[in-house]
């Protein structure tokens, strides 16, 4: 069985907080760390002018991520993969063979949330392996676990 973790990772807030949560969890259990960003192949395109400036900004974005898990854990093996495809499918792949999939929270305004549901919703509706979905809160501020 593959000892890692996979952690969506983006630009958001929530996603460095599952980040930084999953690097401490991979730490204490002794497995490994896959920082994974997947660029829509929906809105991006090779032929698109912006192409390159949207992996430029994927590749930098991941660099940064794997320097983060270091400096959180040296000890911890971590590994970044830039996917192409959905979000969804794609984790949902990679979760085959995870002991679990981390991503933050995207809480959606009501509307928004009500026409296409939340990401982190359909990555747990979809893998194959245990999710956590992390909420941007400080550490003081968690007292406990939702299950569902």
């Amino acid at each position: 069985m593959n000892r890692t973790i996979v952690v969506g990772v983006d630009h958001s807030g929530p996603s460095q907080g599952a980040l930084d949560w999953a690097v401490l969890r991979a730490d204490r259990l002794r497995l490994a760390v896959a920082l994974v960003h997947v660029v829509n192949d929906y809105w991006v395109r090779r032929e698109h002018d912006y192409y390159e400036r949207i992996m430029n900004s994927a590749t930098e974005l991941l660099e940064k991520a794997e320097a983060r898990a270091r400096a959180i854990s040296p000890s911890v093996k971590v590994r970044a993969e830039l996917h192409h495809g959905s979000v969804t499918g794609t984790l949902s792949e990679l979760s085959k063979d995870a002991v679990l999939v981390v991503v933050g929270t995207d809480k959606k305004g009501r509307i928004e949330g009500e026409l296409f549901g939340s990401v982190s919703l359909q990555i747990a509706a979809l893998s194959h392996a245990p999710v956590a979905v992390i909420p941007l809160v400080a550490e003081a501020g968690r007292t406990g676990v939702v299950v569902g």
